[in-house]
């Protein structure tokens, strides 16, 4: 069959997904190392954090460092 326009994808894709009950802590451990913040999406009660340095958070090798800004 043709199609117009991109081919539709035969395979999706899933993501890990890690839940963390603990708060008032500024760091938490995640099951796998990541290169950076930008392989990960952190969301706090709903809401997207922005990555970066500086931003949200930001990630070194298995840990999720929260930045708070006062």
């Amino acid at each position: 069959m043709s199609y117009i326009g991109n081919t539709p994808a035969e395979n999706y894709a899933s993501f890990l997904t890690e839940t963390f009950s603990v708060s008032a802590t500024v760091n938490y451990t995640l099951s796998h190392a990541v290169t950076n913040e930008n392989e990960i999406r952190l969301v706090i009660n709903g809401v997207v954090q922005q990555p970066g340095s500086g931003k949200a958070y930001f990630v070194s090798n298995r840990t999720i460092y929260l930045n708070f800004i006062c």
